[in-house]
């Protein structure tokens, strides 16, 4: 006989109160004067980090500095840097057949 598990209710700070109602408008638009906005991203959040340049280098010799201003967390970053989960692959088998 199968057993039935029923989940629990969703609670959270990120879903929205229930009083919402749905298609209802809640955009509030920013401030004309943004330089007063102050942003404080806490230094051990896991999913918001302060945006730093990345220093790519070309295949050709040549520097570039990009501000990756996208919503990435450190492991797509991570592979961002290396190019792509398959070169990093190929990096990976090459090291184990020159062993």
């Amino acid at each position: 006989m199968a057993s039935h598990s029923k989940f629990s209710n969703s609670t959270g700070k990120e879903l929205p109160p229930k009083e919402q109602k749905p298609r209802q408008n809640t955009f509030k638009p920013p401030p004309k004067d943004r330089a007063s906005i102050e942003v404080t991203v806490d230094a051990k959040s896991n999913h918001l980090q302060m945006l730093k340049p990345l220093h790519a280098l070309g295949l050709n010799g040549s520097k570039d500095e990009i501000l990756l201003a996208h919503s990435f967390n450190k492991g797509q970053i991570e592979w961002f840097k290396v190019g792509s989960a398959l070169n990093l692959m190929a990096t990976h088998m090459k090291a184990k057949v020159q062993q």
